[in-house]
């Protein structure tokens, strides 16, 4: 094996090394953020259900004559249809 080829040897193989490397850093770090990410997303969900709860309670009257609105219409639709 001449000495050029073992210079490529060395190279091709430091390469490598570099490139399993990097591929690794980046794993790493998607993981990391995947999990942060995660864990924001499930921050977000309760706040959102905590808000749409308050909501909920807050315009309770409304909520009700509504729904109290749109159940008596639901059979009236239901008999004219027969």
């Amino acid at each position: 094996m001449t000495e050029l080829q073992r210079i490529f040897l060395v190279y091709t193989g430091m390469y490598f090394v570099v490139l399993g490397a990097m591929y690794l850093a980046f794993h790493v770090a998607l993981i990391m953020l995947e999990r942060e990410a995660r864990i924001k997303h499930a921050k977000c969900k309760v706040f959102v259900a905590k808000k749409r709860a308050e909501e909920q309670e807050r315009w309770k009257t409304a909520y009700d004559l509504y729904y109290k609105k749109h159940q008596a219409e639901a059979p009236q639709m239901l008999k004219s249809a027969i």
